[in-house]
């Protein structure tokens, strides 16, 4: 039965615009849908879906233009059975006696109920997707649910590695299938939430799934730590042993050294991860990527061997992965998203949960980690060149050099360290971010908040335009230049409100904001200050700012470690903001910029730096590589690939469909094959995006400012 009422996550557009949209309020994403005429969304009570939503209407239309390319999937509505799919470009047409149910994987999970007797046509371009009906209007329900996903539950541990083994095995009781579905991160569901108390305490409602597979560890904390994501994924019972290893039904599948766990453990569970996303195209999502056709060939299996391996049970599944060799697997598996070092001490116990979430691979750090100092005094020397006078020199203190801690290396998309001392090379993770994940008030538009202290620093926001309005997600931007101690104080106070917030100026002493009339300490305004979501402090040694926040309510936050001249914080400024407004997380941004542009490692991400201020056009942050090529006999001028990010708030598992017909769908995390194009064809795709990252011939621009 349809009533009215007022509806969070789909709304009828306003002014000259007509149709819906789709809101995830939570993360700031919002799907437009485009109707030939007016329409009023009706609440249904009743959503009469097989997938969970949290909203659904019922609205009277012809046709449904949704913006952007979307993957659709026409289900029969009893058993969910694929009747047909276009996940690329294309069009197709039912006819229909009985109802259908048509699954749009968008930002936001989208499903119409399409009623019987009806004729059903889709037609998919690389702007958008429209869904027609016999020329006629037509009574469509339509739902929609949140990628957001919270902790089921809480768990209270010792610090005893038996407790904590306790803990971890836990977390399979998040898992929501046991199939290889578990791969799409909407399947996976949050991990419960650890906490240190006096007592071993898990709620009865937490039971795992009935699965037989055991991780085995020795009984050390580190131990525990590095096998937490895959016994997570695994849905696993986490046990002392005196060997690292899994065993699936009784039997050991795998075994680990004690000195390179992490590394093990993290390469079975990509192994795991990578077939499962294989597999799972035999089941309810059709969708074949590269590395279906890849492991194919590699393995020698044909799709009825998926098809075998998709209705075996998890522990004759996991056996028959294990048999397979690892290295083709891993060589065709997304580049890692994530990639944490401990200490091994209870610091990262309360960690776990998000860790195992994010599926990061852990690793304890090793004893003979890279020595800081060389390139922190680097750093400073650098800076002492670039300034002109001494009043620079006084723009910064900083942390002494004993206080950092050096990060290895990883080829995961985005590096952290839990623990004590401050990361060189790596982002730091901070326990209080993680609750800012989960409180945040429903947003209509995103608020960007730009506060500008240096005159010689205003370039870095007004040469190029950073923050802009999209048709699917509106920005709200203010901006305060010169601002006094009391305007400051004002913003920071309202800073709430904000999901972004870019301070450009001066830092003093790395606790001191300089303003036009003297300095202010963040001390002085703590009590009144509601902190941004996520913030960027382009200033001289802003680390203690940074903290102060993340410990006031912040999520996460861009920090500079030492003392950093104009003219390269105004460009890695300008770069980290556009990657953020881009869809790409704090920490991702980050990465991009201190690989392909100039940031070295003064810049330092904060807190829970995977969160996405903004979501990206295509819904997965792309970077587009560009080679000029020698010119010869044919047209060919560059070879161009595509670099993708898993978006976070959907994780590992996502599929990236790019609009290039002659590209397959990849798993998002790493690159796609590379292919040699024309000049034209180069522009047209990255004029889809005006100002989409390209890293033409290794140098981070953008489209807006390239010439091809």
């Amino acid at each position: 039965m349809a009533t009215t009422g007022r509806f969070e996550m789909i709304v009828g557009l306003s002014g000259d615009r007509s149709g819906l949209a789709l809101r995830d309020n939570i993360h700031n994403r919002r799907v437009v849908v485009h109707t030939p005429r007016p329409v009023t969304p009706e609440r249904v009570d009743d959503a009469p879906f097989l997938f969970p939503v949290e909203e659904a209407a019922s609205v009277r239309t012809s046709a449904l233009t949704v913006a952007g390319l979307a993957a659709a999937f026409v289900r029969d509505p009893l058993s969910g059975d694929i009747e047909t799919a276009l996940t690329g470009t294309g069009e197709t047409t039912v006819t229909h006696e009985d109802p259908r149910l048509l699954e749009l994987q968008t930002s936001v999970r989208t499903y119409l109920r399409i009623p019987a007797h009806t004729t059903t046509s889709i037609e998919a371009t690389p702007s958008d997707v429209t869904i027609s009906f016999d020329d006629r209007p037509r009574e469509v329900t339509v739902g929609v649910r949140s990628q957001h996903s919270r902790p089921i539950g809480e768990v209270t541990t010792t610090t005893d590695p038996e407790d904590v083994m306790a803990a971890v095995a836990a977390f399979g009781a998040a898992l929501q299938t046991r199939s290889p579905e578990r791969s799409w991160p909407t399947l996976r569901g949050h991990p419960p939430r650890l906490t240190v108390g006096d007592d071993l305490s898990i709620p009865d409602r937490l039971a795992r799934p009935d699965v037989d597979v055991t991780v085995g560890v020795p009984r050390e904390l580190g131990a525990v730590y590095a096998v937490a994501p895959l016994a997570f994924y695994l849905g696993a019972r986490v046990e002392p042993a005196s060997t690292p290893h899994v065993a699936a039904g009784g039997s050991r599948v795998a075994s680990f050294s004690r000195e390179h766990l992490g590394r093990e453990a993290g390469e079975f569970l990509r192994h795991a991860f990578t077939l499962d996303c294989v597999v799972r195209s035999a089941g309810l999502y059709d969708v074949e990527v590269a590395a279906c056709r890849r492991l194919g060939e590699a393995l020698d299996r044909v799709p009825a061997d998926w098809r075998r391996l998709y209705e075996a049970s998890p522990v004759e599944r996991l056996r028959a992965y294990a048999d397979l060799p690892r290295e083709p697997v891993l060589d065709a598996a997304p580049r890692w998203r994530h990639e944490v070092f401990v200490e091994d001490s209870p610091q990262p116990i309360e960690h776990l949960s998000f860790l195992a979430d994010d599926l990061a691979v852990v690793r304890e750090l090793p004893d003979d980690q890279p020595d800081p100092a060389p390139v922190l005094s680097q750093s400073v020397d650098q800076f002492l060149r670039d300034v002109a006078d001494d009043r620079e020199r006084e723009r910064g203190g900083g942390l002494a050099v004993d206080e950092f801690v050096g990060v290895p290396e990883t080829d995961a998309g985005e590096t952290s360290y839990a623990g004590s001392g401050v990361p060189v090379g790596g982002a730091k993770l901070l326990r209080e971010a993680y609750g800012a994940r989960f409180d945040q008030s429903p947003a209509e538009d995103i608020s960007v908040q730009v506060v500008c202290n240096e005159d010689d620093m205003w370039a870095e926001y007004s040469e190029f335009p950073l923050y802009g309005n999209r048709d699917a997600l509106e920005f709200d931007v203010s901006v305060t230049r010169n601002a006094t101690r009391e305007e400051l104080a004002a913003v920071l106070a309202s800073a709430g409100s904000a999901d972004f917030f870019h301070y450009i100026g001066h830092v003093r002493d790395g606790t001191r904001f300089v303003c036009a009339d003297g300095e202010l300490a963040f001390d002085e305004v703590a009590s009144t200050v509601t902190p941004p979501r996520v913030f960027l402090l382009n200033g001289c040694s802003s680390y203690e700012l940074g903290r102060a926040f993340v410990e006031a309510g912040s999520q996460a936050g861009i920090i500079t470690l030492r003392p950093i001249g104009n003219d390269s914080a105004m460009l890695i400024g300008q770069s980290v903001a556009r990657l953020v407004n881009q869809g790409f997380s704090p920490r991702s941004a980050l990465e991009v910029v201190q690989q392909y542009g100039r940031a070295d490692d003064k810049y330092l991400v904060l807190g829970d730096g995977g969160h996405e201020v903004a979501q990206s056009e295509s819904g997965v942050p792309v970077v587009a590589h560009l080679a000029s090529l020698p010119a010869g006999a044919d047209d060919a001028a560059y070879e161009f690939a595509l670099e993708t990010f898993p978006p976070a708030n959907d994780g590992l598992g996502v599929v990236y469909t790019p609009n290039i017909e002659t590209v397959p769908s990849v798993l998002g995390g790493g690159f796609t094959v590379t292919e040699r194009v024309t000049a034209d064809e180069a522009a047209s795709f990255v004029d889809l995006d005006y100002r989409m990252p390209v890293v033409l011939d290794e140098s981070l621009t953008w489209s807006t400012l390239t010439d091809l």
